[in-house]
């Protein structure tokens, strides 16, 4: 079981997103397959972005997809080395 955050953002994005993938298995046609169905690479940083971030998060200099998967991948990166002080780059 996932316990929810108390941040409220969050916790509406993982409930929204629980919701999403329970949906998805809901509908699977082969259920005795134990691997996971799959996302695409735009839903994996969607969901990501939404889920570190909130759905209200956005890139607002002319970037290109490549560039703002960086952004994205380095501020996931310093927001969790600054609710974890301990860790060292």
């Amino acid at each position: 079981m996932i316990k929810l955050k108390k941040n409220a953002i969050i916790k509406n994005e993982l409930e929204e997103f629980l919701y999403w993938d329970n949906k998805r298995y809901i509908k699977r046609n082969d259920e005795e397959n134990i691997l996971p169905i799959g996302i695409s690479d735009k839903e994996f940083v969607n969901i990501i972005t939404d889920l570190f971030f909130g759905k209200n998060w956005h890139a607002i200099a002319p970037m290109s997809h490549d560039q703002i998967n960086e952004v994205i991948l380095k501020d996931i990166i310093w927001k969790f080395i600054e609710k974890n002080k301990g860790v060292e780059v």
